[in-house]
């Protein structure tokens, strides 16, 4: 039987003799990993394709994380964006697929020209409502595990003898685009829940969909703080109205985790969790603040019950707890496989030099960061801890160039604010610039706001009150002896016996979370090849 070598789908034409790609009549370029990603959706196109596979027949048996995946389905994404058309669907834990019908042939099907608006609007409105029609039918209305497992309660709007309102049909795409998770996406996602709710103001769903939204937004995608009011008021709603679903427990403690209130996100996850005990997302996210907290052993317990359950951030978490415990070789070989295993995840990247920092390893963790930065990747943490590098290094320029690419991905960041004044301060510039904090430090604050509460006060030349600040943080649960020792702004006070009574505190804290974890979660903990 003769091979069929061209495709059609929609818009798009693709001649895989020559892998070249047509968009609405006009040739696109797409990057040959892209070029995969899309070839194999085709040749499953509707059907679900799983992330095995597409380690398999994309990336060739390498070893790729979640993340790179991801990144790569936004890579195509954007390529085709051009398109009135939605072709990729992602479906939640699983994989992707391609949701509109594909034809095969011989003879490559013309491309239609740009023309065709003028005189195609019956074929475009024909293929408009099939792409709808078999996305509806494949939508899940469950919250993506970006946000929750837990399930959603939402009707399905495809229902036989269902019309589908503006409310709903808003909904449904901004459901599609928040699933596609990156900050373009995320920001339409937020206009069309308004839009939901503008057309239907008690949609549950909708109200659900645009808390976890303007949460991501400030969390993950630099986003506002001022979306945390909106926040704060859907998560309050809905949790007066429904105080029992876990769903909705989970959603208020995840808008506490971000506003920066870690005691109340705890209280609240340890709530949700009660409530579904099976839950990896609120397991995952207790033992993040676990660790914040110093309750290690705690932390490295509930990393250890959702091994293998592809939570996003788990390898790190465990090599941070393992840090924290003093067990610094194996925490190191967990950072690594965190960073291998997600090469393009910030956070897995600025984990493992963070860790190299601590243990004095200065030049490895200063190319880790300066690679991440060379691909136009980077967060306010990873220039912070450049900026600390370049400090502890003596370049004050360079320190101070970084803190300003740190402040402009994240104006509110109270950490580089604290590390921008403290420079100031040393080169005897004038500091004019207002605290982001709109209130003093409470103990429902972040332990670690407290160590740059430290920098200030160091910066003000007042050792008592950063020794205070310190002593505070060390309460609250911060075990980050080492990277105290190494922070230069607190090396004046290393003479002073108050600061080493903290160290000596920390660090024998932290030891008696490793007797614990020894006691029976280490010989849990294996990594496979």
């Amino acid at each position: 039987m003769m091979k069929s070598n061209f495709w059609q789908s929609g818009d798009i034409a693709v001649n895989t003799d020559t892998r070249e790609v047509w968009l609405s009549g006009e040739r696109i370029n797409l990057p040959k990993l892209t070029y995969r990603f899309l070839l194999v959706l085709l040749e499953n196109a509707d059907k679900c394709v799983s992330f095995e596979q597409l380690i398999t027949e994309v990336w060739q048996h390498r070893s790729v994380g979640d993340d790179t995946i991801a990144q790569r389905a936004s890579l195509l994404r954007k390529s085709l964006a051009q398109s009135s058309v939605d072709y990729i669907e992602t479906v939640r834990g699983e994989g992707y697929r391609w949701c509109v019908p594909v034809s095969r042939s011989q003879t490559l099907p013309k491309p239609e020209q740009k023309s065709r608006w003028r005189f195609g609007v019956g074929t475009l409105v024909v293929l408009l409502i099939t792409a709808i029609a078999v996305w509806l039918q494949r939508v899940s209305m469950e919250v993506p595990e970006a946000a929750t497992g837990f399930e959603s309660t939402a009707s399905n709007p495809s229902s036989a003898g269902q019309t589908l309102d503006k409310s709903e049909f808003a909904f449904q795409r901004a459901e599609q685009y928040r699933r596609a998770f990156n900050g373009r996406s995320n920001r339409i996602a937020i206009d069309l829940y308004r839009t939901s709710l503008e057309q239907q103001p008690e949609h549950v769903a909708a109200k659900m969909g645009l808390a976890i939204s303007l949460l991501h937004q400030v969390s993950k995608f630099n986003g506002a703080s001022g979306l945390l009011i909106e926040a704060d008021q859907l998560t309050a709603e809905l949790l007066a109205n429904q105080p029992q679903r876990a769903q909705v427990v989970w959603l208020r403690a995840f808008y506490f985790d971000v506003s920066g209130h870690i005691n109340a996100a705890i209280e609240g996850y340890e709530t949700a969790l009660a409530l579904a005990p099976d839950s990896l997302e609120s397991k995952g996210a207790l033992a993040y603040l676990y660790v914040q907290k110093g309750r290690l052993h705690e932390a490295l317990h509930l990393n250890i019950d959702t091994l293998g359950s592809k939570q996003q951030y788990q390898l790190l978490q465990i090599a941070e707890c393992l840090m924290l415990a003093q067990l610094p070789e194996l925490a190191q070989q967990w950072f690594i496989n965190a960073k291998e295993l997600a090469p393009d995840n910030i956070l897995a990247t600025v984990g493992l030099a963070r860790f190299y920092f601590t243990q004095d390893q200065w030049q490895q963790a200063r190319a880790l960061l300066e690679a991440l930065h060379e691909q136009g990747l980077g967060s306010s943490d990873s220039y912070l801890l450049l900026a600390q590098i370049a400090v502890a290094q003596g370049q004050l320029n360079v320190a101070e160039q970084l803190l300003a690419q740190g402040q402009a991905l994240k104006p509110d960041s109270y950490y580089v604010y604290a590390w921008q004044r403290w420079l100031a301060a040393t080169q005897q510039q004038p500091w004019l610039h207002p605290s982001p904090l709109l209130q003093p430090l409470s103990d429902d604050d972040w332990p670690n706001l407290w160590v740059a509460q430290a920098v200030i006060e160091m910066a003000n030349n007042d050792q008592a009150q950063a020794l205070r600040a310190l002593q505070k943080a060390y309460q609250l649960g911060y075990r980050n002896a080492r990277m105290l020792e190494r922070l230069t702004p607190l090396l004046p006070l290393l003479q002073s016996p108050s600061f080493q009574s903290i160290l000596n505190k920390m660090n024998t804290a932290a030891i008696s979370e490793q007797i614990k974890m020894k006691g029976y979660a280490l010989d849990k903990l294996t990594l496979k090849p």
